[in-house]
């Protein structure tokens, strides 16, 4: 089958390609992405698909100018919308940290995205092919990786909520070159594909031939035939995962989760690693800077809260994940998820009966009842409570923890720093600076809402008024 037809059967039988759509190609200039651009052309003669073009000119060859010259008049001469963005890479890079490919990447799907979302395409095509997929194997295997880095990239995938595509993904290098060759296209050559300053360079151009010619002369199919079984295998295994997943989750949201450690725990280790992968992806949004050491680090202090109790411990991932391991939960949150619940300065004067809105949209809620109206210990619960209506000193104040504060927990005896009772009720870290104290004008502590009420107001035998304090 010639390459157009696999082409063609990709775009459409497999990534789901239709009449009108609106495709998006990355195009460096180079023959993996200029033979894109032709059998796109193809395709949108023969079905009518709409093409944009997109190139970023990241300074980092003299030839750069030229290449960035070269896609616009391509694109103009077959009337294909085209983007071009300068940025200097180099000086990012001094800049960030991380290698200069990644942040070459990153500054690519800024890009894109903010092109696919503003122009409603649906969906990017890349220009990576089966020689690209061996080299990302064998790269991921020495870096350490699981099943998931050892299954290849996918031919469809999203980034970020962009449909992305790699309708060469089943084409080797040298029929992208004979191709080049029989449609008379003239590729841009990157000449920093030859230096062996970076490792996937020396996959390709140092150790794969070696192999061929030590080892196995077919060793690239032999690779591609392998990644497909470990890709068949890697998704049967995560069908399992996606519902175990779900099982362990405590809370969930936007930038944070939580998932239970003992129930993660009585799962095999392969499983556990793979919810951690995921917990992680869910909440970061990618997987970029996490390898299979920071997967193990995890794990181990899963099995510490498990079997010893080893509580309350940090963990710095990067790109801005922290991860806490805290009374049988272990939670995933990012640095923004943090600046953005980081307790402020609250206090709300409580002046009579009535509900009164906190912060985040909670509702705190203030009714009085003569003894005997209502069966309280019936009603009582963790949200609301009862108390002495007679034993308070108006006005009340609700607000968050201070430094110092002590009260007397009902049928204990003596005081205890709130501090303390947090950490022996196991109220996780994220939640005791933002847990609402209501207090009297005395400064005494009433109620911890939705934890414990003070000795001090408690409904005793002399007690004519009650007062129901509601948490919601």
């Amino acid at each position: 089958m010639d390459l157009y037809k696999r082409f063609k059967s990709n775009m459409l039988d497999l990534a789901g390609i239709k009449k009108n759509k609106k495709l998006l190609l990355s195009v460096s200039g180079g023959p993996d992405s200029l033979v894109m651009f032709d059998l796109s052309l193809r395709l949108r003669e023969e079905i009518g698909v709409d093409l944009g073009v997109f190139h970023l000119n990241h300074q980092l060859r003299e030839e750069s100018e030229t290449e960035a010259e070269m896609v616009r008049c391509i694109c103009e001469d077959n009337e294909v919308a085209c983007w071009i963005k300068k940025e200097d890479i180099s000086k990012l890079n001094k800049e960030k940290a991380g290698s200069i490919e990644a942040i070459a990447r990153e500054t690519r799907f800024k890009y894109l995205r903010r092109i696919y979302f503003r122009n409603n395409f649906d969906g990017v095509l890349t220009g990576h092919q089966a020689d690209d997929q061996i080299e990302t194997m064998l790269f991921n295997l020495f870096r350490g990786a699981g099943l998931e880095g050892l299954s290849g990239m996918n031919l469809t995938s999203y980034y970020q909520k962009m449909f992305l595509i790699k309708p060469l993904l089943s084409m080797w290098r040298e029929e992208i070159e004979a191709y080049c060759d029989q449609r008379g296209l003239s590729p841009n050559i990157d000449k920093s594909n030859f230096t062996l300053k970076y490792s996937r360079n020396r996959i390709r151009n140092e150790l794969i031939p070696y192999i061929e010619k030590n080892f196995n002369d077919s060793i690239k199919s032999t690779l591609y035939d392998t990644i497909n079984i470990i890709r068949d295998e890697h998704k049967y295994i995560n069908n399992i995962v996606d519902k175990k997943f779900l099982e362990l989750i405590v809370y969930s949201g936007e930038e944070y989760l939580d998932l239970d450690i003992k129930e993660l725990y009585n799962e095999d280790i392969s499983i556990q690693r793979r919810i951690v992968r995921k917990a992680i992806f869910k909440v970061k949004g990618n997987l970029e800077g996490i390898y299979q050491k920071h997967i193990s680090i995890l794990v181990d202090a899963i099995k510490d809260e498990a079997e010893i109790d080893d509580t309350g411990k940090d963990y710095q991932l990067p790109g801005g994940l922290i991860c806490r391991v805290e009374y049988n939960n272990i939670s995933f949150r990012t640095e923004k998820w943090y600046k953005k619940h980081r307790p402020g300065y609250f206090k709300r004067i409580i002046t009579g009966l009535g509900e009164y809105l906190l912060p985040e949209g909670n509702c705190f809620e203030l009714k009085k009842f003569k003894i005997g109206e209502i069966d309280w210990k019936k009603i009582s619960n963790d949200n609301i409570v009862f108390i002495d209506y007679e034993e308070l000193d108006w006005p009340l104040i609700l607000r968050y923890r201070e430094a110092g504060d002590r009260f007397r927990p009902i049928n204990m005896e003596g005081t205890k720093k709130v501090k303390d009772y947090f950490i022996d009720e196991k109220v996780p870290k994220h939640k005791r600076d933002t847990t609402p104290i209501l207090v009297d004008s005395q400064k005494r502590i009433i109620w911890i809402a939705g934890k414990r009420i003070d000795d001090r107001f408690k409904i005793t035998s002399k007690t004519q008024n009650i007062l129901m304090l509601k948490y919601e």
